[in-house]
C-alpha cells in the first residue's frame, strides 16, 4: 500500500490550512511538520491544480496526469511529466 510508505500525510480538510489547491498551503504545511525546506521537495501530482500550488510552494514538481488529458499545460508548469509512477526514476 502507498500510503503505508508515507511518514505523513496533510489532507485539504486539516484545520491548519486556509486555502486549497491552487494556493501553495497544503505544501507549505507538510514541508513545515517534515521539517524541510520547501525547495528540498518533491511533489508528485496528477491535476492541474496540484502541479500549480506545488510550483506555488517553491517545490518541485513531478507531474502525472490522466493520459486522456493535454499534457500541454502542465509543461508549461513542469518539465517533469511522467505517464506512471512506476516511470519515475531517481537520478
Amino acid at each position: 500500500d502507498m500510503f503505508a510508505r508515507m511518514d505523513l500525510i496533510v489532507c485539504g480538510d486539516d484545520a491548519c490550512l486556509k486555502n486549497g489547491k491552487p494556493a501553495p498551503d497544503i505544501y507549505l504545511l507538510a514541508a513545515e511538520r517534515m521539517g524541510y525546506q520547501p525547495k528540498n521537495c518533491l511533489v508528485f501530482e496528477d491535476a492541474f491544480n496540484g502541479v500549480l500550488s506545488g510550483n506555488r510552494a517553491g517545490m518541485t514538481v513531478i507531474a502525472c496526469p490522466d493520459p486522456r488529458l493535454d499534457t500541454l499545460p502542465f509543461q508549461q508548469l513542469t518539465p517533469h511529466i511522467i505517464r506512471t509512477l512506476n516511470d519515475f526514476q531517481v537520478s
